[in-house]
């Protein structure tokens, strides 16, 4: 079978001028080379002014001892012909870097914040506030909404010439931990001081290099909650990473029941863990 290439039609978007993307479905190859050929074969050199950068080509189904089965999505992206991707510097052996990212926090509340109960217009006025509870809908359910929220997504590139099993070992049962104690992360240009309660580990990367080895650690960071009053319900000062969740109960204002917040639960669902032992705190 033949090797097929058919633009599909979320194709061409992008910015006049800037960049637009073509997106491309690749039939009848199980390998990746020729995928990748028979895309840059079918599509343009150039669009709209701008120049056909290098093709990002992913599988769909890849079958190798079918291969007219498979199927491919390539992206190509056009640009000025000023552009050029933005180079990464290497880290020196010795030397660290900190990757910052603060965009895309995002956390579901089922309840309003500030006075009244975060109710700041309801229709008619007489209407019960629900204690501040967000979509009920009339069913007994409070659906509440998806948020904006301060988040912190930090890599920190550590290059050494080499890590010992034991680091490794205990790095790596510090995954999925929130730092029990002050944390402090740290380049050559950048130091980012936590208070307990507020770093996440995810874990590292290891990567090789021709004159050591790359530890690529991630984190993910939020701000400690300070003491609020939600509905009828102090809430004390929390850690951020600690589960903060409202029961509610069915009240009735003699026409229509609603859904009001009884109780409130702070949970503990990730470990404590020293994450000072892996030494990144000073570069």
């Amino acid at each position: 079978m033949a090797i097929t290439v058919t633009e599909k039609m979320i194709s061409r978007s992008g910015t006049k001028g800037e960049s637009v993307d073509m997106v491309f479905t690749v039939r009848g190859t199980a390998e990746f080379g020729a995928a990748v050929t028979a895309v840059e074969a079918e599509s343009p050199e150039s669009f709209e002014g701008l120049f056909r950068q290098n093709p990002k080509v992913e599988p769909e189904f890849v079958d190798t001892c079918n291969p007219e089965t498979s199927i491919w999505t390539a992206t190509i992206s056009y640009r000025p012909p000023s552009y050029s991707k933005p180079q990464q510097t290497v880290v020196a052996v010795g030397s660290r870097r900190l990757d910052i990212d603060t965009t895309g926090g995002t956390r579901h509340i089922t309840q309003g914040l500030g006075s009244n109960n975060g109710v700041i217009w309801r229709f008619p006025s007489s209407i019960s506030d629900l204690g501040g509870a967000i979509g009920d809908d009339g069913k007994l359910n409070v659906t509440g909404v998806d948020v904006s929220a301060p988040s912190c997504k930090i890599t920190v590139t550590d290059a050494r010439l080499s890590a010992s099993s034991m680091y490794l070992k205990d790095a790596y049962k510090l995954n999925s931990c929130v730092n029990s104690s002050s944390l402090t992360l740290s380049d050559d240009y950048i130091s980012l001081t936590f208070d307990a309660g507020e770093v996440l580990y995810l874990g590292y990367t290891l990567r090789r290099r021709t004159d050591g080895i790359e530890l690529v650690h991630q984190f993910d960071c939020m701000p400690n909650q300070a003491q609020q009053v939600i509905g009828a319900i102090t809430i004390p000062a929390k850690d951020a990473w600690d589960y903060l969740w409202f029961q509610y109960e069915p009240v009735t204002d003699g026409s229509r029941f609603f859904m009001y917040p009884l109780a409130a639960y702070i949970n503990r669902v990730y470990r404590r863990g020293n994450l000072n032992v892996l030494g990144l705190g000073n570069a």
